[in-house]
């Protein structure tokens, strides 16, 4: 989701230097004195006057434009609990009138009063019309603008603008998820305009739109933390070049794309690109959960959708992948493409090579491809051919992987090398073609859960009822999902035990995050996972009971024991803070090793099976050792069932539990 985490950039829409316009007279004199933010006694002046202005404003009153849907969606305006309307936009230059904020009627009827204006709208250089070209051309259409007395400005650099991007059609694209980068957790989605002529070898060098956060790449953790909760990030829409945003998401972060094609007509494509150019010097207020890059996409499309706004799907949070499910359900988007990261064509390649080839190419990358000449000449042509397309391939992966995202576009004395002597093989490459997973990822689960559960700990009945906002865990069924991660907040579960007739909070998940990406010849990837949880703890046995809260972290390494299914054994070095006024020292900190395999041996059957030892070095004396076995089924796209089984000793005293589990994903 695209919350960044990275140095971005002031929005650029345009594709050269932008000089200063000079303005024309205006055909009739006005004698309003309007200048830039007083628009507003502008309006004020006009009333009774027989000034074109006052027509318009009478006008646009009888027909009630403020109420219309598409000024209302143009201006982002939404209801606020007891506040009425307020726009989700929060710079103050994108409103004309002192109370436009709040006030629809009185940011329309400015608006009418500053297309009279030759004063540019700070801080752009721009004039009113040229500054808002989507209302100006919304307004005209709704009001008849009489050009002789309303005279049209000449917007050159928005010519220059839509000019650059000759655009036939727009494309949503979908980075899938990154559990490593802490700004891609969710996935993102952003905007391709395809240019006309475009082909799919071309496409990367059409513009993409994207939303992003703007955060400075100093900012600490905790600072990005807080800020990235609470709004205190710009959100900017940028026009960048698409092959900028393609090596990033496909080339340095290792996500696959999908690209779905948006089903407009050239008069909605047209108000999109100009309600964009509108918003390059404004921004919102950046919300990790709500209102990110995935929102205001949909933000964005409201205008050609104004009677029912995409976003209205979205009151609490917002997960990118169920903004494609939106797109979908309105029937706006067509059928998916799937794009490999690079990582995933060096993987595929190397499941398919000897060892003997794959240690020839390691060879070639550490020492270079003199050293290993020798043994490359023992292979025939074609296999010749396979392992330095691999080889190039791989020397470019690793150069982008250790640049951290300054990569030179020269070639390095490797790159140069391996090119040089496959120049000499006069044959042509087989096209490798890269399977696409079988589900999309808008047709996978739903994101938010609910849970029932019937379970027993050492003979005591409990029934518990789950509910869990976002997103995806482990278990869940990984059709439309990287089956190798997790990441979850805000799950709760409540607990009813009819031994005690009592209903308490079991468990509170503030945040769940699990990364299991395998470890090879060619990927040294690290694996890791945290959580932090507020727990109704049975310490003993299950009538003794503390609230605490439970902090782990863990850094570990993952491998693909099989490639037939979804095969992974894992292991992981964990600390653990437990922390309770119900325990004698209130906290305990423990060490712990954990062994874990999972495997899918059907679709939709996942196992997971865990070992895991603790022990304090601080605190309370704890000893815990837990062996759990947990089996998820998926009975349809948005219904699963679990068994859990576990058996754990605490200082030496033995617990066993169990549980069933229906899940609906809605």
């Amino acid at each position: 989701m695209s919350f960044l985490n990275q140095k971005t950039f002031p929005i650029i829409f345009f594709f050269s230097v932008c000089c200063y316009l000079p303005m024309v007279a205006l055909a009739e004199s006005i004698d309003l004195h309007l200048k830039n933010g007083q628009y507003d006694q502008a309006v004020l002046k006009s009333e009774g006057s027989d000034h074109y202005l006052s027509t318009l404003i009478q006008k646009a009153q009888n027909k009630n434009l403020h109420k219309n849907t598409t000024w209302l969606a143009l201006m982002h305006y939404k209801k606020r609990m007891l506040l009425g309307l307020e726009s989700e936009v929060d710079s103050a230059d994108f409103f004309l009138s002192d109370s436009g904020k709040f006030e629809p009627k009185a940011e329309l009827f400015a608006t009418l009063a500053a297309f009279f204006s030759l004063q540019p709208v700070k801080p752009s250089k721009y004039n009113p019309q040229c500054r808002f070209p989507a209302r100006y051309k919304w307004l005209k259409k709704q009001l008849k603008f009489d050009d002789t007395k309303l005279p049209v400005q000449v917007c050159e650099d928005l010519k220059t603008y839509y000019t650059a991007m000759a655009p036939e059609s727009l494309t949503v694209v979908f980075p899938s998820t990154h559990p490593n980068s802490p700004s891609s957790m969710f996935g993102h989605t952003l905007l391709r305009v395809n240019k006309k002529g475009q082909t799919d070898k071309t496409r990367m060098l059409a513009f993409s739109i994207n939303y992003a956060a703007q955060i400075d790449p100093e900012e600490g953790m905790f600072s990005y933390t807080v800020l990235g909760l609470s709004g205190g990030f710009p959100g900017k829409f940028m026009l960048l070049p698409y092959y900028v945003k393609l090596r990033e998401y496909g080339q340095i972060e290792n996500r696959d794309l999908w690209e779905y094609d948006l089903n407009l007509n050239q008069e909605q494509l047209e108000f999109i690109l100009l309600h964009t150019f509108e918003l390059a010097y404004s921004y919102f207020d950046y919300y990790f959960f709500t209102e990110n890059c995935s929102y205001h996409l949909l933000s964005l499309l409201n205008i050609i959708y104004p009677d029912d706004p995409l976003t209205d799907e979205f009151s609490g949070w917002t997960i990118p992948v169920d903004t494609l499910k939106v797109l979908r359900e309105r029937n706006l988007i067509q059928d998916a493409r799937f794009y490999p990261s690079i990582a995933r064509k060096i993987d595929e390649r190397q499941l398919k090579m000897s060892s003997e080839e794959k240690d020839l190419i390691l060879q070639a990358n550490d020492k270079g491809l003199t050293n290993v000449k020798s043994n490359l000449a023992s292979f025939d042509d074609n296999k010749q051919i396979e392992i330095l397309d691999f080889l190039t391939d791989y020397l470019r992966y690793r150069k982008i992987k250790d640049s951290e995202k300054k990569v030179s576009s020269k070639l390095s004395k490797g790159e140069r090398e391996v090119l040089l002597y496959r120049s000499k093989i006069k044959k042509k490459s087989s096209t490798m073609t890269i399977p696409a997973p079988s589900i999309n990822p808008d047709k996978g689960h739903n994101t938010s859960r609910l849970g029932l559960n019937f379970g027993l700990t050492d003979d005591i009945e409990h029934y518990e009822i789950e509910w869990r906002p976002a997103y995806h865990d482990i278990l869940d069924s990984s059709a439309g999902f990287v089956s190798s991660s997790s990441l979850e907040f805000m799950k709760i579960k409540a607990r009813y035990t009819p031994d005690e007739d009592s209903i308490n909070l079991q468990e509170l998940t503030l945040l769940n995050v699990e990364s299991l990406e395998p470890r090879n010849s060619f990927f040294r990837n690290y694996s890791w996972h945290a959580h932090a949880k507020w727990i109704n703890h049975s310490t003993i046995t299950p009538t003794n009971k503390h609230s605490m809260l439970d902090l782990k972290a863990g850094r570990g390494v993952t491998y693909r024991l099989a490639t037939k299914y979804d095969s992974l054994f894992y292991g992981f070095i964990n600390g653990t803070l437990l922390a309770s006024k119900g325990i004698n020292k209130n906290y305990s900190i423990l060490p712990d090793a954990q062994l874990s395999y999972i495997v899918e041996p059907l679709k939709g059957w996942r196992i997971d099976s865990k070992a895991v030892f603790q022990k304090s070095v601080l605190g309370n004396n704890l000893e815990i050792l837990t062996l759990s076995l947990n089996q998820s089924v998926a009975l349809s796209q948005n219904t699963n069932i679990r068994l859990n089984l576990q058996r754990q000793w605490i200082n030496s005293k033995a617990m066993n539990s169990m549980s069933t589990q229906f899940l609906y994903y809605f």
